[in-house]
């Protein structure tokens, strides 16, 4: 398991199609404690029992809410029919009742803010 400094850092676990993932959501310094820095998964290889760094979701996206809730579907080919696309870790942040992709071949880049409830 890789080492983050205490606070900095929040795991949780995510099963998909029968595969055990850990997500590690890494904060920004403490200075900034509410954003987000980068995403780190790992699956377990059940038969070495240790984990492995993941590079790729495939046709899959996680949904982290908030605590421990998590969610697995596989996305569709195409970005416009469901508007869900593979490969892709969506969370929500903080004190924001948006969603927010993050794409995990583009390693430490957050893409945009793709829903927000807020009305104003």
């Amino acid at each position: 398991m890789p080492f983050f400094q205490e606070g900095s850092a929040h795991r949780v676990l995510v099963e998909s199609c029968g595969k055990l993932y850990v997500v590690w959501t890494i904060y920004a310094k403490e200075y900034r404690p509410y954003e987000i820095q980068d995403f780190e998964v790992l699956k377990l290889d059940f038969s070495r029992k240790v984990w492995e760094r993941v590079k790729s979701l495939g046709n899959h996206a996680f949904f982290l809410g908030p605590g421990c809730c998590t969610i697995c579907c596989s996305a569709f080919a195409k970005e416009s029919e469901s508007g869900i696309m593979g490969n892709m870790i969506h969370f929500t942040m903080a004190r924001d009742r948006s969603l927010y992709a993050y794409n995990l071949e583009e390693s430490r880049q957050l893409s945009r803010k793709i829903y927000s409830s807020d009305t104003k």
